[in-house]
């Protein structure tokens, strides 16, 4: 397994099970993203590399943060 597949891994074993449903949403939803898309370049990483910095940093807005602003809730996203 590669680096980058044991670090979602990780990530994903810290987080509480009561939330497992929504990770399993958004990961099926990237994985349908990523198959209708291109390659991942060396731009996409270093995006990809400064959003890990700020979320390190904390400067973020959260999921539910954006749903709050576009007027939605969880409940707009399932099906």
């Amino acid at each position: 397994m590669s680096v980058l597949k044991e670090k979602a891994h990780k990530i994903i074993d810290q987080l509480p099970d009561n939330k497992m449903a929504k990770v399993i949403n958004i990961l099926i939803n990237i994985k349908e993203i990523l198959e209708n898309s291109e390659e991942i370049d060396a731009y996409d990483m270093q995006l990809i590399e400064e959003a890990e910095q700020e979320r390190k940093k904390g400067e973020y807005v959260s999921f539910e943060e954006v749903l709050k602003e576009a007027g939605l809730s969880e409940k707009d996203l399932q099906y």
